[in-house]
Protein backbone atom coordinates (compact mmCIF):
# COMPACT_ATOMS: atom_id res chain seq x y z
CA UNK A 1 0.00 0.00 0.00
CA UNK A 2 1.05 3.34 -0.58
CA UNK A 3 -0.12 6.20 0.86
CA UNK A 4 0.34 10.05 -0.25
CA UNK A 5 3.22 8.26 -2.36
CA UNK A 6 4.71 6.62 0.31
CA UNK A 7 4.97 2.70 1.50
CA UNK A 8 2.15 2.86 4.60
CA UNK A 9 2.07 -0.48 6.48
CA UNK A 10 0.63 -0.03 9.55
CA UNK A 11 0.67 -2.51 12.69
CA UNK A 12 -1.75 -1.60 14.47
CA UNK A 13 -5.14 0.84 14.51
CA UNK A 14 -3.38 3.52 16.20
CA UNK A 15 -1.09 3.63 13.17
CA UNK A 16 -3.92 4.41 10.66
CA UNK A 17 -5.05 7.15 13.11
CA UNK A 18 -2.05 8.73 13.53
CA UNK A 19 -1.54 8.60 9.50
CA UNK A 20 -5.00 10.51 9.11
CA UNK A 21 -6.99 7.32 8.54
CA UNK A 22 -10.48 6.71 10.15
CA UNK A 23 -12.78 3.69 9.47
CA UNK A 24 -16.13 3.76 10.41
CA UNK A 25 -17.73 0.29 10.78
CA UNK A 26 -21.26 -1.23 10.24
CA UNK A 27 -21.68 -1.93 13.95
CA UNK A 28 -20.39 1.19 15.62
CA UNK A 29 -17.68 1.14 18.11
CA UNK A 30 -19.37 3.68 20.45
CA UNK A 31 -19.23 3.03 24.70
CA UNK A 32 -23.24 3.75 25.09
CA UNK A 33 -22.62 4.54 28.67
CA UNK A 34 -20.25 7.51 28.11
CA UNK A 35 -21.42 10.94 26.99
CA UNK A 36 -20.82 11.90 23.18
CA UNK A 37 -17.89 13.84 24.51
CA UNK A 38 -16.13 11.12 26.33
CA UNK A 39 -16.72 8.58 22.89
CA UNK A 40 -15.60 11.52 20.14
CA UNK A 41 -12.40 12.07 22.45
CA UNK A 42 -12.04 8.76 23.94
CA UNK A 43 -7.91 7.76 23.01
CA UNK A 44 -6.74 11.46 23.84
CA UNK A 45 -9.21 12.92 27.00
CA UNK A 46 -7.44 16.39 27.60
CA UNK A 47 -5.55 16.39 30.96
CA UNK A 48 -5.40 19.36 33.47
CA UNK A 49 -1.67 20.26 32.98
CA UNK A 50 0.55 17.46 34.00
CA UNK A 51 -2.40 16.25 36.70
CA UNK A 52 -3.69 12.87 35.68
CA UNK A 53 -6.99 14.51 35.85
CA UNK A 54 -9.47 15.05 32.64
CA UNK A 55 -10.01 18.79 31.52
CA UNK A 56 -14.00 18.15 31.04
CA UNK A 57 -14.45 21.89 29.96
CA UNK A 58 -11.65 21.49 27.33
CA UNK A 59 -13.08 18.24 26.44
CA UNK A 60 -16.70 19.39 26.34
CA UNK A 61 -15.31 22.64 23.85
CA UNK A 62 -13.16 20.23 21.45
CA UNK A 63 -16.05 17.60 21.33
CA UNK A 64 -18.89 20.64 20.60
CA UNK A 65 -16.46 21.46 17.71
CA UNK A 66 -16.13 18.08 16.35
CA UNK A 67 -20.26 18.04 16.77
CA UNK A 68 -20.87 21.25 14.94
CA UNK A 69 -18.91 19.91 11.50
CA UNK A 70 -21.04 17.05 11.25
CA UNK A 71 -24.73 19.12 12.09
CA UNK A 72 -25.36 17.19 15.73
CA UNK A 73 -27.09 19.63 17.47
CA UNK A 74 -26.77 18.16 21.21
CA UNK A 75 -25.33 18.62 24.57
CA UNK A 76 -21.62 16.73 24.48
CA UNK A 77 -22.79 15.41 27.72
CA UNK A 78 -25.60 13.52 26.45
CA UNK A 79 -25.26 9.84 27.09
CA UNK A 80 -25.05 7.66 23.75
CA UNK A 81 -27.07 4.78 24.62
CA UNK A 82 -30.03 8.14 24.25
CA UNK A 83 -29.35 8.62 20.36
CA UNK A 84 -31.06 7.54 17.33
CA UNK A 85 -29.17 5.17 14.92
CA UNK A 86 -28.43 8.48 12.76
CA UNK A 87 -27.12 10.18 15.67
CA UNK A 88 -25.28 7.81 16.63
CA UNK A 89 -23.84 7.33 12.94
CA UNK A 90 -22.98 10.97 13.62
CA UNK A 91 -21.13 10.36 16.89
CA UNK A 92 -19.04 8.21 14.74
CA UNK A 93 -17.99 10.98 11.63
CA UNK A 94 -17.28 13.48 14.66
CA UNK A 95 -14.63 11.11 16.22
CA UNK A 96 -13.34 10.72 12.60
CA UNK A 97 -13.03 14.40 12.24
CA UNK A 98 -11.69 15.28 15.88
CA UNK A 99 -8.66 13.29 14.68
CA UNK A 100 -8.55 15.48 11.33
CA UNK A 101 -8.99 12.48 9.28
CA UNK A 102 -8.15 12.93 5.78
CA UNK A 103 -9.32 9.56 4.71
CA UNK A 104 -12.60 8.20 5.97
CA UNK A 105 -13.74 4.34 5.60
CA UNK A 106 -17.56 3.31 5.87
CA UNK A 107 -18.52 0.21 5.88
CA UNK A 108 -22.69 -0.03 5.21
CA UNK A 109 -23.27 3.55 7.31
CA UNK A 110 -26.97 2.99 6.27
CA UNK A 111 -28.08 -0.22 7.69
CA UNK A 112 -30.49 0.63 10.14
CA UNK A 113 -31.08 4.84 9.12
CA UNK A 114 -34.23 5.75 8.09
CA UNK A 115 -34.65 7.31 4.61
CA UNK A 116 -33.86 11.00 6.37
CA UNK A 117 -31.32 10.26 8.27
CA UNK A 118 -29.33 8.55 5.01
CA UNK A 119 -30.39 12.13 3.25
CA UNK A 120 -28.38 13.82 6.34
CA UNK A 121 -25.57 11.01 6.04
CA UNK A 122 -24.85 12.00 2.47
CA UNK A 123 -25.60 15.52 2.53
CA UNK A 124 -22.37 15.51 5.28
CA UNK A 125 -20.49 12.86 3.29
CA UNK A 126 -20.41 15.26 0.28
CA UNK A 127 -20.06 18.48 2.15
CA UNK A 128 -16.82 16.89 3.51
CA UNK A 129 -15.19 15.24 -0.07
CA UNK A 130 -15.83 19.46 -1.16
CA UNK A 131 -13.88 20.12 1.95
CA UNK A 132 -11.02 17.55 0.27
CA UNK A 133 -11.63 14.39 2.45
CA UNK A 134 -11.60 11.33 0.97
CA UNK A 135 -13.83 8.70 1.18
CA UNK A 136 -13.86 4.57 0.58
CA UNK A 137 -17.56 4.12 1.25
CA UNK A 138 -18.54 0.04 1.33
CA UNK A 139 -22.08 -0.93 0.70
CA UNK A 140 -24.45 -3.24 -0.90
CA UNK A 141 -27.10 -0.47 -1.75
CA UNK A 142 -26.21 -0.09 -5.46
CA UNK A 143 -28.47 3.27 -5.79
CA UNK A 144 -26.36 5.06 -2.81
CA UNK A 145 -23.35 4.24 -4.75
CA UNK A 146 -24.24 5.39 -7.67
CA UNK A 147 -25.28 8.37 -5.72
CA UNK A 148 -22.14 9.07 -4.06
CA UNK A 149 -19.28 7.86 -5.32
CA UNK A 150 -16.84 9.22 -8.25
CA UNK A 151 -15.26 5.90 -8.93
CA UNK A 152 -16.78 2.72 -8.93
CA UNK A 153 -15.03 -0.78 -7.57
CA UNK A 154 -16.35 -3.83 -7.61
CA UNK A 155 -14.87 -7.24 -5.13
CA UNK A 156 -16.31 -10.42 -6.15
CA UNK A 157 -14.66 -13.60 -3.99
CA UNK A 158 -12.10 -11.63 -3.05
CA UNK A 159 -10.48 -10.07 -5.92
CA UNK A 160 -11.12 -6.72 -7.95
CA UNK A 161 -13.29 -7.45 -10.97
CA UNK A 162 -14.17 -4.41 -12.76
CA UNK A 163 -14.01 -0.84 -11.49
CA UNK A 164 -14.08 2.86 -13.32
CA UNK A 165 -15.88 6.04 -13.07
CA UNK A 166 -19.00 6.07 -12.28
CA UNK A 167 -20.48 7.12 -15.64
CA UNK A 168 -19.41 4.15 -16.70
CA UNK A 169 -21.54 1.97 -14.96
CA UNK A 170 -25.11 1.25 -14.41
CA UNK A 171 -26.67 -1.22 -11.33
CA UNK A 172 -26.82 -3.82 -14.26
CA UNK A 173 -23.49 -3.54 -15.06
CA UNK A 174 -22.60 -3.47 -11.06
CA UNK A 175 -24.91 -6.44 -10.63
CA UNK A 176 -22.97 -8.43 -13.37
CA UNK A 177 -19.95 -8.06 -12.28
CA UNK A 178 -20.78 -9.15 -8.97
CA UNK A 179 -22.19 -12.12 -9.43
CA UNK A 180 -21.00 -13.08 -13.00
CA UNK A 181 -24.00 -13.06 -15.01
CA UNK A 182 -27.08 -11.02 -16.08
CA UNK A 183 -30.04 -11.34 -13.68
CA UNK A 184 -33.12 -10.93 -15.87
CA UNK A 185 -35.65 -11.00 -13.05
CA UNK A 186 -34.25 -8.52 -10.32
CA UNK A 187 -37.39 -8.78 -7.89
CA UNK A 188 -39.01 -11.96 -9.28
CA UNK A 189 -42.74 -12.38 -8.59
CA UNK A 190 -43.64 -14.66 -5.86
CA UNK A 191 -46.96 -16.22 -4.75
CA UNK A 192 -47.71 -17.18 -1.37
CA UNK A 193 -51.05 -18.45 -0.12
CA UNK A 194 -51.73 -16.38 2.76
CA UNK A 195 -53.30 -19.06 5.58
CA UNK A 196 -54.21 -19.18 9.15
CA UNK A 197 -52.78 -17.18 11.85
CA UNK A 198 -49.37 -18.83 13.29
CA UNK A 199 -48.85 -15.66 15.73
CA UNK A 200 -51.57 -13.59 17.11
CA UNK A 201 -50.38 -10.73 19.90
CA UNK A 202 -53.22 -8.53 21.82
CA UNK A 203 -52.57 -5.61 23.82
CA UNK A 204 -48.53 -6.19 24.16
CA UNK A 205 -46.80 -3.28 26.47
CA UNK A 206 -44.15 -2.54 28.57
CA UNK A 207 -44.32 0.81 30.77
CA UNK A 208 -41.67 3.62 29.35
CA UNK A 209 -41.08 1.30 25.73
CA UNK A 210 -44.58 0.25 24.43
CA UNK A 211 -48.21 0.73 24.93
CA UNK A 212 -51.38 -1.06 23.48
CA UNK A 213 -49.59 -3.04 20.57
CA UNK A 214 -51.66 -5.68 18.78
CA UNK A 215 -51.15 -8.00 15.65
CA UNK A 216 -51.33 -11.10 13.88
CA UNK A 217 -49.00 -12.93 11.63
CA UNK A 218 -50.56 -15.46 9.13
CA UNK A 219 -48.95 -18.05 7.50
CA UNK A 220 -46.98 -17.25 4.37
CA UNK A 221 -47.04 -13.80 5.33
CA UNK A 222 -44.24 -11.09 5.81
CA UNK A 223 -45.11 -8.73 8.69
CA UNK A 224 -42.99 -5.54 8.77
CA UNK A 225 -42.70 -2.60 11.24
CA UNK A 226 -41.81 1.20 10.74
CA UNK A 227 -41.53 4.41 12.12
CA UNK A 228 -40.22 7.52 11.66
CA UNK A 229 -37.09 8.14 14.12
CA UNK A 230 -38.33 9.93 17.97
CA UNK A 231 -41.52 7.62 17.24
CA UNK A 232 -40.61 4.74 19.47
CA UNK A 233 -38.92 3.18 16.27
CA UNK A 234 -35.60 2.09 18.49
CA UNK A 235 -37.25 0.74 21.84
CA UNK A 236 -39.83 -1.38 19.91
CA UNK A 237 -36.85 -2.97 18.09
CA UNK A 238 -35.18 -3.43 21.16
CA UNK A 239 -37.66 -4.89 22.68
CA UNK A 240 -39.37 -6.68 20.25
CA UNK A 241 -35.54 -8.66 19.91
CA UNK A 242 -35.77 -9.59 23.60
CA UNK A 243 -39.59 -10.83 23.42
CA UNK A 244 -38.84 -12.81 20.25
CA UNK A 245 -36.18 -14.82 22.09
CA UNK A 246 -37.80 -14.93 24.96
CA UNK A 247 -40.95 -16.21 23.33
CA UNK A 248 -38.46 -18.87 21.29
CA UNK A 249 -37.21 -20.17 24.84
CA UNK A 250 -40.31 -21.05 26.55
CA UNK A 251 -42.23 -22.32 22.84
CA UNK A 252 -38.83 -24.80 23.14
Amino acid sequence: MLLAGEPYTPEKPADASAAGIAFIHQELNLFGNLSIAENILLNRLPHTGKLPIVNRRRMRREAEEAMRQVGLDLSPDTTVDTLAPGEKQLVEIAKALALDARIIILDEPTTSLTTRETEVLFALLKRLRAEGRSMIYISHVLADVMALADQILVLRDGSRVDGGPTGEFDIDRMILSMVGRSLEQLFPERHAAIGAPVLEVASLGQPGVIRDISFSLKRGEVLGFFGLMGAGRSKWRAFSSVWIRTAAVTSD
